[in-house]
């Protein structure tokens, strides 16, 4: 048959197919646990639970979760989280069945409309989609003894396999003088490391924890405390070295133990997901001929996804929150609400660029003593160091503290420490061989024969250009290495 002497063989690579990103609208109704008169704060997340990919099209389904203040019809205040559902269909050109998807969701708006016993909810999650494509992929390979000559590069990539997951209730006590009830808490978490054992995984991080209290004496105040946390994973695998992992804190509950112990309770869901990074080498086929049988390559442009590594940063963004129509009617805070939202992640000059904004709730204590609330979007940008070049991005920030620093004619300026998160995957544009077809044979000039190599060209070049074995246009030029630069001279009889 054609080509016997050679084969056709299938490599399985990650590439990307297809991006695309849009708005979903997540309408619906929140029932309340209690008469309320006023929404103070509205803060929370949006969380992907599933995707499939289909012709053109992305599904997705997901939840947000919200943390709701408010004030009661007796002028008390209670706070409540809800969970409202959504599904969207993202348009995705170059998407198919049986590709996978990696989708992320972040809220872009919260609006929350009293209407008698319930909220009539009105948010936006700005949805960002890459379609990736395992699939195996037809690749030509040349066989011992061939006469068919191929060009090889090598792709260098990282396997990312998820290696081990656990869900647990984590319970902490912590010290929590003069709280008599927590009205509110919300908790980010940051993972610190990640350490293999035999038949499990270790991980260790901190729970930063953000509440509204209500002291002894009824007053209310802003309580914030980190909490080391440490979750113990199954797995399978006991001899990775390169290994990263993933914390979604939520259920979060602080219980009083009693006044006579100063302690409180921290409860919490930690759900942990423990990633595995395998280094992964492949010689890819870009372009073959043969001096006997002549053909022509068919080749398949493939956009090569290479995962590098995942880079973490703190950062800290210090803006005036202008909302307040008069600053001293600002007496103290009591609780802070910071979600940051992620704009763009760009390659900039040798860094990442990272905008965004973080939507703020302040609220605070009037000098009559009355809780107000105000609201702000504050920008932020910051850059991260890296070297890689044509590279894609998935970037996530958590706030894991806000604080008001200073009150002046100019408004309240706030300060929010941050924690970035960006996994770097490379990007490699390369045409790979996946078959060849039958051309008819080109007239070949005979002689002796002195050529000089281009700025660029290889010895598989020159052999191409000449239409000779590799391994002869070598023997006969002993000291020629592989890459040949300019004005190098080969001598060959064909």
């Amino acid at each position: 048959s054609f080509l016997s002497d050679s084969g056709i063989f299938a490599i399985a690579i990650p590439t990307a197919a297809a991006r695309s990103s849009d708005q979903a609208e997540i309408k619906g109704s929140i029932p309340l646990p209690r008469p309320a008169s006023r929404v103070y704060s509205s803060g929370g997340k949006a969380v992907v639970t599933n995707s499939e990919v289909t012709e053109g099209k992305v599904l997705c389904e997901g939840r947000i979760v919200l943390d709701i203040i408010c004030k009661g019809t007796d002028d008390e205040l209670f706070a409540f989280t809800a969970t409202s559902k959504f599904s969207h269909s993202i348009d995705c050109e170059g998407a198919k069945a049986g590709m996978s998807a990696h989708v992320t969701a972040q809220l872009l708006s919260i609006k929350l409309t009293l209407d008698g016993d319930s909220l009539t909810l009105d948010a936006a999650a700005d949805m960002m989609c890459r379609v990736e494509d395992h699939s195996k992929k037809t690749m030509l390979c040349k066989k011992d003894g061939s006469d068919t000559e191929v060009q090889c590069i090598r792709a260098s990539y990282k396997k990312c396999e998820l290696i081990g997951s656990s869900t647990t209730r984590l319970r902490e006590d912590i010290v929590a003088n003069d709280i008599s009830t927590a009205v509110s808490a919300n908790a980010s978490a940051v993972i610190r490391d990640v350490q293999i054992m035999p038949d499990i995984a270790r991980v260790d991080g901190i729970l930063s924890l953000n509440a509204l209290c209500k002291s002894k004496d009824g007053r209310f105040f802003r309580f914030q405390q980190n909490v080391p946390f440490t979750g113990d994973v199954p797995t399978e695998v006991d001899n990775c070295t390169d290994v990263a992992a993933r914390a979604e804190v939520s259920d979060i509950k602080l219980n009083m133990m009693g006044d006579e112990y100063g302690l409180a309770t921290l409860e919490a869901t930690l759900a942990l997901e423990v990633m595995s990074f395998t280094p992964t080498e492949l010689e890819l086929t870009v372009d073959a001929f043969s001096p006997e049988t002549p053909f022509e390559c068919v080749k398949r442009d493939l956009q090569v996804l290479q995962y590098k590594e995942t880079i973490e940063q703190k950062a800290i963004c210090r803006e005036n929150i202008t909302s307040v129509s008069d600053p001293k009617q600002f007496k103290e805070a009591v609780f802070i609400d910071a979600r940051p939202f992620v704009s763009s992640a760009t390659k900039g000059t040798d860094c990442i660029i990272v905008d965004g904004i973080v939507f703020t709730t302040v609220l605070y204590m009037d000098p009559k003593g009355e809780i107000q609330s105000a609201c702000d979007e504050l920008p932020f940008s910051f850059n991260i160091p890296t070297h890689y070049d044509n590279i894609e991005l998935d970037t996530s920030v958590v706030c894991t503290s806000a604080n008001v620093v200073g009150v002046s004619s100019d408004g309240i300026e706030l300060s929010c420490s941050m924690h970035v998160t960006a996994d770097i995957y490379e990007l490699d544009d390369i045409s790979i061989v996946e078959a060849v077809k039958a051309t008819e044979k080109k007239e070949t000039k005979h002689g002796f024969i002195i050529c000089f190599a281009a700025e660029g060209e290889s010895t598989y070049d020159i052999a191409k250009r000449f239409n000779i074995k590799k391994s002869c246009l070598i023997s006969e030029n002993e000291s020629m290495q592989e890459n040949l630069h300019s004005g190098d001279r080969a001598i060959m009889l064909v």
